[in-house]
């Protein structure tokens, strides 16, 4: 999904992007993986009851490798929001990280899942409204859960 960084503070990239970078070193904060790193990405099969799970899993890069599944990934770092909330103009620095797509990916799966759940997905900057759409006609924001 592409990023609206107009929903950004102004300063994202002369501040806040620079200033995780410098704090995580270039390296994941989860993982530990630096930026640009190479990683084989091996897909792994795992049973859950009657369903077949596919997941993949990053292994270093130690020795040549062989395997069916085996890709070679480029370690890309981003700044990932802990809150979920890319319409926060008030973001801390706390609440920001510095991880490799892998686990900015596991990181968002839970609030995606949400997000699917609510049936929307907002990318409105000026959408203030808390409430779910099936509540209110009006955009949700990306902070919401369903009780």
């Amino acid at each position: 999904m592409p990023i609206n960084y107009k929903t950004y503070p102004p300063n994202w990239f002369s501040y806040y992007v620079p200033s995780v970078r410098l704090r995580s070193q270039n390296k994941c904060e989860e993982c530990g993986l630096t930026n640009g790193q190479k990683v084989y990405s091996i897909q792994i099969a795992k049973k859950k009851g009657k369903k077949t799970i596919y997941r993949r899993i990053w292994l270093p890069m130690l020795a040549p490798l062989e395997h069916k599944s085996l890709k070679i990934v480029t370690v890309i770092l981003t700044v990932a929001h802990l809150d979920n909330d890319a319409h926060n103009q008030k973001v801390e620095l706390s609440r920001l990280k510095h991880l490799c797509q892998r686990c900015h990916l596991q990181y968002d799966a839970h609030y995606k899942a949400l997000k699917r759940k609510c049936g929307y997905y907002c990318d409105s900057p000026l959408c203030s409204n808390i409430s779910c759409i099936h509540k209110n006609p009006q955009p949700c924001t990306p902070i919401h859960t369903h009780a």
